[in-house]
């Protein structure tokens, strides 16, 4: 009976030993997420606020503010399934060729993948807040993503594809 007892403290001292090390992993585990998931957090956070700022800069037809956005080799597949790059972008602004609406851009997903960032969602054209000296238009939906280079400590735009949703 006594040798039992013997085997059971031990076997009950081996199991709590056992369990005190995999709580101790868990802990580690959970630490070593909760830290990764703040950074890529942080990183969201940060297209985010460059994405708010690309919308209004583009909406004030500011090519100053845009050129520290996006990426020098910029390229987008606009709404009209036409592929524009920079150069291409500041000519149809500064030509008035870009007749835009003010829209509500909302980012449904960002995806993070070490330093490129997918941003997908969908632009909501308000007709009732026409760009000044733009007619007003009744302008579908956009579905877009825009992606996202990290260079340094800064996120650069390199390329967006933006289509328009029938309603």
């Amino acid at each position: 009976m006594q040798g039992i007892l013997v085997d059971v403290l031990l076997k009950t001292d081996l199991n709590t030993h056992i369990m005190k090390r995999i709580k101790l992993m868990l802990v580690g585990l959970l630490v070593q997420v909760s830290f990764l998931s703040f950074s890529q957090s942080a990183d969201e956070k940060a297209v985010m606020k460059l994405s708010a700022l690309e919308t209004e800069a583009f909406l004030k037809s500011d090519t100053i503010a845009l050129e520290k956005l996006w990426s020098p080799a910029y390229v987008v597949m606009n709404p009209f399934n036409k592929i524009v790059t920079v150069r291409e972008i500041k000519a149809l602004i500064r030509n008035s060729k870009i007749n835009q609406v003010r829209f509500q851009r909302v980012i449904e997903r960002i995806t993070i993948h070490q330093d490129i960032a997918t941003e997908m969602g969908q632009e909501i054209p308000d007709e009732k807040t026409a760009v000044e000296g733009v007619a007003k238009q009744v302008l579908p939906k956009r579905r877009f993503t825009n992606i996202w280079l990290r260079n340094g400590d800064s996120w650069h735009i390199v390329s967006r594809q933006a289509t328009n949703v029938c309603p």
